[in-house]
């Protein structure tokens, strides 16, 4: 059975990846560099907005659109350090296996999309007053629907090509073990989260709860033998949150989503509920792959 851990293909001695790390980082740094440039843009030809945070805050639609948008020169520096010094294919931080297998992807976000939104329905029913609609523009949503479907995918495999695919892969070199390994991940995949707006809902919990997801998350594509669950489960999440909960403390903004809510204080409970849509995600997949490894 191919590894997805050690690839077969290309060069990978242990210099290649640290070498990619500053390749990588060049352009994440363009990307960040497009993205203060575009807002600068905005802001000198729009009406009405002067600054930077007029601009995001005015419309966060715009911000949300940039921010998902400049993650592609993330898949850039990685397509650059795969072709040039792995001497391989980007593919091949995504799975083993020739082709990417499609249905995958989807079963993964299916899953965790539906998980999110019955845990949002018992929310709904258990709290109502913790939530509202807010007021409708279907020009706005539309918008909303678009760029969620279409960008923020980008932005999420962006994250999962390099934390999933690329570091778990160099960090695969030394080590083995699958909980080791998804404790090394899942702790940069969150502590590197600790900057999100988020944190001020409560720091300790929102940070266990990154931690715990990435944990989780990076368990899946071990034991999947691909990343291709996870890629779909977090686009999943982050399109669900996009669409439907909307907050003044999110990272995306406080965008025209169908639901708003002012409850955002992180406790042991809340924590716990956040995450167990994950352990629920983490038990249908690997019992899925299991089941398909042995022919059912």
């Amino acid at each position: 059975m191919k590894s997805f851990l050690n690839p077969e293909k290309g060069l990978n001695q242990t210099w290649r990846y640290i070498v990619s790390i500053p390749i990588i980082f060049i352009f994440i740094i363009i990307g960040i560099l497009c993205y203060i440039a575009a807002l600068y843009f905005a802001s000198v030809h729009a009406e009405d907005m002067v600054d930077f945070d007029e601009v995001v805050f005015s419309n966060p639609l715009i911000d949300l659109f940039l921010t998902n948008a400049k993650m592609v020169f993330w898949i850039i520096g990685l397509w650059v350090a795969a072709r040039i010094l792995h001497r391989r294919s980007l593919k091949s931080f995504i799975t083993p296996y020739r082709t990417i297998r499609w249905k995958q992807i989807i079963f993964g976000f299916s899953v965790t999309f539906s998980l999110l939104a019955l845990f949002l329905i018992i929310d709904l029913i258990s709290n109502p007053n913790d939530y509202y609609m807010q007021d409708f523009q279907f020009s706005n949503f539309l918008l909303l629907i678009l760029i969620s479907l279409i960008l923020t995918p980008v932005q999420t495999t962006a994250e999962e090509l390099l934390f999933r695919g690329f570091l778990l892969q160099f960090f695969a070199k030394f080590t083995k073990s699958p909980i080791v390994l998804s404790l090394i991940i899942g702790g940069i995949f969150g502590i590197l989260h600790f900057s999100n707006p988020e944190m001020e809902n409560g720091a300790f919990w929102i940070g266990v709860d990154y931690i715990v997801t990435g944990v989780i998350l990076t368990y899946v594509t071990i034991k999947t033998n691909s990343l291709e669950a996870t890629i779909g489960a977090h686009a999943a999440n982050n399109v669900f949150i996009s669409l439907f909960i909307a907050s003044n403390n999110l990272a995306v903004g406080h965008l025209p989503s169908l639901f708003f809510t002012n409850n955002n204080e992180a406790t042991a409970i809340t924590t716990l509920l956040s995450i167990l849509p994950s352990i629920l995600f983490m038990y249908i997949m690997i019992r899925s792959s299991n089941k398909n490894s042995m022919g059912f």
